[in-house]
């Protein structure tokens, strides 16, 4: 079984349209809150534990809500491996921000979007829950079977492909929810460094993983990587989605899955364990 850790603005959506796209033992998480990071918005393992006993035929799961540091498979009896995808923070960060200002329509400025803090180092909290670099290195080395890199998308997954055995999957794509402004463009180069001071732990991971894991990966996928990827980016312009089972995907989801877990959520979920405990 494995488990997609989506940290937002970084490919997500695309990558869980790929894993639909190739089967139906695939579920993606509801969010419940907009902040993501707080705990409101975890998929506990209490909630993991029933979910995967009502639908034990999944073989992957993914969403905002999922944390590698609750150890799911201690809750599921299952073996789980681990992955996610970081995007270079600054990037990251300023796509976070037009999308809660353009898509959701909340009426930030971005000095206000900065100032909030909750947003800072966002990549570091949702892999540990803290904001500490070092831990959030720590679990990206050893509680992670793989984490790709969104500057290097094509190339990550094929490497995901291979370090999760994905054999008979394809993983060719249609980009999904992109902002196709030039964001950055923007913003002014004062806020620019000031989004870089305020995302210091950010740059510290996605740094590890491009100048230490990202060698490695290349390393254990063999000498064929280059001509694999050379394959892989001819045939990407001409693939597309098939839309009918990505259809009755959002159909089982909206019908069936979602409201057992917003039952699990409300029962189970961080706020009905305070309140047993108040």
């Amino acid at each position: 079984m494995f488990c997609f850790v989506h940290i937002e603005k970084a490919a997500g959506i695309t990558l869980h349209s790929i894993f639909k796209n190739n089967t139906f033992r695939y579920i993606t998480l509801s969010p419940w809150v907009l902040r993501a990071n707080d705990p409101e918005n975890v998929f506990s393992t209490q909630e993991a534990k029933i979910f995967f006993k009502l639908f034990p035929y999944f073989h992957g799961f993914g969403g905002h809500t999922t944390r590698v540091y609750l150890n799911y498979e201690q809750a599921v009896g299952k073996d789980i491996v681990y992955f996610t995808f970081l995007r270079h923070p600054v990037e990251r960060f300023i796509s976070q921000y037009f999308y809660h200002k353009q898509i959701m329509h909340i009426d930030w400025d971005i000095q206000s979007f900065i100032q909030d803090g909750h947003f800072n180092n966002f990549m570091t909290k949702r892999i540990c829950g803290k904001d500490d670099a070092g831990l959030a290195i720590q679990y990206l080395k050893e509680k992670f079977k793989f984490v790709g890199l969104v500057e290097q998308f094509d190339e990550s997954l094929l490497l995901l492909k291979y370090f999760l055995r994905l054999n008979g999957y394809n993983m060719h794509y249609e980009i999904q929810n992109v902002n196709r402004q030039k964001s950055n463009q923007q913003i002014s180069k004062e806020t620019l460094e000031q989004i870089k001071k305020m995302n210091q732990n950010d740059l510290q991971i996605y740094e590890f993983v491009k100048k230490t894991l990202f060698p490695q990966y290349r390393k254990n996928y063999g000498p064929n990587l280059e001509s694999d990827l050379l394959k892989f980016k001819q045939e990407q312009p001409f693939f597309r989605f098939n839309k009918m089972k990505l259809l009755f995907h959002g159909i089982l989801r909206h019908g069936m899955y979602r409201p057992v877990e917003k039952w699990l959520h409300h029962k189970y979920g961080y706020q009905a364990q305070k309140q047993q405990l108040s």
